[in-house]
Order: C-alpha cells, then structure tokens, then sequence
C-alpha cells in the first residue's frame, strides 16, 4: 500500500514540475495546455492527487485572463475618453487610444480586444471564458471588460 499512496503524491509534484516548465514559455502555450483541466474528471495522467489539483490551476488561469482583460479594459477606455477631451471630437475604434499593442490585446484570443460604441458610451472587452464574443455581456460574465456594456 506504501509504493501506491507514495506514487500519488509524487505524481503530484511531477505535474507541478510541468506546470512550472509550461510557466517559463509563452502564456498562450500555459494556457492551451491547463485550459482543459477545469473538468471535474480530468486526468492530467499523474495520479489522483494531481487530478484534483488540476481544476485549481485551470481557475488560476481564467482568474489571471478575467484580471487582464478588466485592466487592459479600463486602461483601453480611459485612454478613448482621453482622446475625446484632447481631440473635441469622438474616438472612432482602438487605434485612437494612441497605446502600444500588447496594450490592446485580449489575453484569451491572443488578439484585439473588442470596442463597440453606443448612446451610453464605449464597451470595451475580452470575449471571456467561453471564448465567444457575446456583445460585451457582463451580466452573466460571458464576456469580461468595462463600459455600458450589452442591455440586459
């Protein structure tokens, strides 16, 4: 019974070890490896103890996108109501926020975040967990951003 239970800790630290290495490399390849590990019968193939663990990095993830996309959100929408008080005149899309690429890119596609502009303002967002552009949908948190957002 030793060498069993021993293995599934050791399992455990051998996943981490992994995760650590996957860690060091880009974030979309970190990404594209954990994202499936947020489903309750997961196996990561090193054991029941790492198979529980799993789901808690895969929410670490989508913890870290959601966080990303909320700041380069607001930072996108502040930067457009800055251009509208200099300029006189209305911002007509992300390239007048005047800010550098990685500035604008939504941490879940790998891609330009989405703007749209309505009577209320600007929605700027990232297309969220589902990874489907949903109309800037904050209520049910399919998308993530900031601004007027998607009537309900």
């Amino acid at each position: 019974l030793g060498w069993p239970a021993k293995r599934h800790f050791l399992g455990a630290y051998e996943m981490m070890g992994e995760v650590i290495d996957l860690a060091d490399g880009p974030w979309t390849e970190f990404r594209k490896h954990t994202k499936t590990w947020g489903a309750r019968d997961v196996d990561t193939g090193h054991g029941v103890l790492a198979n529980l663990l799993a789901p808690a990095i895969a929410a670490a993830v989508a913890a870290r996108d959601r966080d990303l996309a909320l700041i380069r959100s607001l930072r996108v929408l502040n930067a457009l109501q800055g251009f509208e008080e200099r300029e006189g005149r209305q911002a007509t899309g992300l390239k007048d926020a005047g800010l550098s690429g990685d500035a604008i890119i939504d941490p879940v596609t790998n891609s330009s975040l989405l703007a749209t502009r309505s009577e209320r303002g600007w929605t700027i967002y990232s297309v969220g967990k589902n990874e489907k552009d949903d109309g800037g949908d904050f209520y049910d948190w399919l998308d993530v951003g900031v601004g007027a957002g998607r009537d309900k």
